[in-house]
């Protein structure tokens, strides 16, 4: 029976049509699913088998329109794990294409080609890849690109990299529509989520749309996870160590001039980490009378372990009475 007939399976577009906000008007009804039996059985029939290969960040809903011509031609939907059989049909060259917006074929484009011989069963695999890209910049506290830092674009499980260049720009392609965040946790960095939080429930989701790329990401890294240890001697001004005495390190630039205070130990040291590769203010006083200020003296290097500083207390001067 199989020999001037030939079987396919297909669904109706104009059910599923608007799951896939895809227009089905003009298009021709095409029935009930009917899901054949793979090719290659019964055997010496001629048959083409398709199957779709989702990428790694799926769709919400795997269904996609497929389209058939040839000496044959139909179009179906093809679902999730399921396979476009058409059982019996006339030897010959068929094209193949793929409507899903948002996608492309991993080799480029929307359709490919099969010949298909007498007798044989070609089997097809229409692997997909997003057709969107995610592009930036990341940026330090001090609103400096950040080169060669490992950024991830994430989904739910899943996730892709890649790496900021000698600008601090970056790019994520191949992507499918979909709800993302982006963050960082490369050697160096601690981990930050778009656009500047520690608390990935805080960042802001980046939502992509089909066909639309998303440009412009100004993407901010505060911290790094590695700090550089500032060791501070301080001493009065006769040169004995001005045991606990109060320390404060603070950025000499920026917006967030928020730092750290320490008290030193009987010997008049004390310990800080700093995270940014800046200029540093130092203040100390020990309470009775004698303070110093070291202000944009203290600069601390990219890739330094640590930065030993020594602050000499001085007295204070007099304040002059108020009227």
């Amino acid at each position: 029976m199989l020999k001037n007939a030939w079987v396919c399976s297909i669904l109706s577009l104009r059910t599923l049509g608007p799951l896939l906000s895809l227009p089905v008007f003009g298009l021709p009804m095409l029935g009930l699913p009917l899901w054949a039996a793979p090719c290659s059985s019964p055997a010496g029939a001629t048959g083409l088998e398709i199957k779709v290969d989702y990428p790694l960040f799926e769709p919400e809903e795997r269904k996609l329109l497929v389209t058939v011509q040839g000496p044959a031609a139909r179009e179906a939907v093809v679902e999730a794990e399921q396979t476009l059989a058409m059982i019996g049909i006339p030897a010959g060259h068929y094209t193949i294409s793929m409507l899903r917006p948002g996608f492309l074929l991993a080799a480029g484009g929307f359709e490919t080609a099969r010949d298909v011989a007498a007798g044989t069963c070609e089997q097809v695999t229409l692997a997909l890849k997003g057709a969107q890209t995610i592009s930036g910049t990341l940026f330090d506290a001090l609103a400096k690109p950040v080169a060669g830092v490992q950024l991830r674009l994430a989904r739910t499980h899943d996730a892709i990299y890649t790496q900021t260049d000698t600008r601090g720009h970056f790019a994520f392609h191949e992507v499918t529509p979909g709800p993302y965040w982006i963050s960082t946790g490369s050697d160096g960095f601690a981990e930050q989520f778009y656009p500047v939080v520690a608390d990935q429930d805080e960042a802001s989701i980046i939502y992509v749309m089909p066909g639309e790329d998303v440009e412009n990401v100004k993407f901010y890294v505060p911290q790094v996870t590695k700090p550089r240890i500032v060791s501070v001697r301080v001493v009065r001004d006769d040169g004995t160590p001005a045991a606990q005495a109060k320390v404060a390190l603070q950025p000499a630039r920026g917006e967030d001039r928020r730092g750290v205070e320490s008290t030193a130990d009987d010997q008049g040291r004390v310990e800080f980490q700093a995270f940014a590769d800046a200029p540093y203010v130092l203040v100390a006083s020990d309470g009775q009378g004698r303070t110093s200020r070291l202000e944009g003296s203290l600069e601390i290097p990219a890739g330094a372990a640590a930065v030993n500083s020594t602050v000499q207390l001085h007295p204070a001067a007099p304040q002059t009475a108020g009227r």
